[in-house]
């Protein structure tokens, strides 16, 4: 987005900064879970990897819940009691749960395993693609908490997310939140040259025969 270009400049110079705007997304939704307008932080951090980044959002996500908790506990109880009861449990055992980490390929191997025991996926999971909502639910309902998923495909990534040594993915994290799903998503930039140039030209390269293919059709 533009607030996010502009703010990888600032990085630059004041090293951890962040912005905080309104989001627009126009593609068709028609799921309680996707907003069309929303808004949303965006921290730029530099001197940072992967890690660091899923520190950072673990400890924002534990702050900004007992916050609410502790300073708005009238509006909590309305909440939990007309809304979604259990509401104040679920939030407390999310600020006292261990965030598990797992790759992206330990995902899916997990996804297929279950489907041998006899999970019925509407979306089959396979090694090098996305993952569906019924998945992100099992993922989090299978460790009973939060789960940081790493390390994801290359070609299904934006083209400034840092290569990992593989060749094949990147150094990409999303947060999935019991009975939400994806909350959270990071990334460590790639900081070398070469590597984000060759991407930018793949990438461009694709989407160009892409284009082609579909003025031929």
């Amino acid at each position: 987005t533009a607030a996010q270009l502009h703010a990888e400049a600032f990085a630059q110079a004041f090293r951890d900064v962040y912005t905080f705007g309104p989001t627009f997304r126009a593609e068709k939704s028609n799921t309680v879970r996707h907003a069309s307008e929303f808004w949303m932080i965006e921290p730029e951090v530099a001197f940072c990897d992967l890690k660091g980044i899923m520190d950072i959002e673990e400890e924002c996500l534990k702050y900004i819940i007992s916050y609410v908790l502790e300073h708005a506990k009238s509006e909590m109880e309305f909440l939990d009691k007309f809304v979604e009861k259990g509401l104040i449990d679920k939030l407390t055992k999310l600020v006292n749960s261990k965030f598990t980490r797992i790759t992206h390929e330990d995902v899916i191997t997990l996804l297929k395993e279950a489907e041998k025991n006899g999970t019925q996926w509407e979306f089959k999971p396979e090694y090098g693609e996305d993952i569906a909502k019924e998945h992100e639910k099992y993922i989090t309902e299978y460790f009973n908490g939060p789960v940081f998923i790493t390390d994801w495909p290359k070609d299904i990534k934006s083209f400034y997310m840092k290569q990992n040594a593989d060749g094949k993915t990147v150094a990409a994290v999303d947060l999935e939140v019991p009975g939400v799903g994806e909350l959270m998503g990071g990334s460590q930039r790639e900081e070398n040259y070469d590597k984000l140039c060759t991407r930018m030209k793949a990438v461009s390269y694709t989407h160009l025969r892409a284009h082609e293919t579909a003025a031929n059709l």
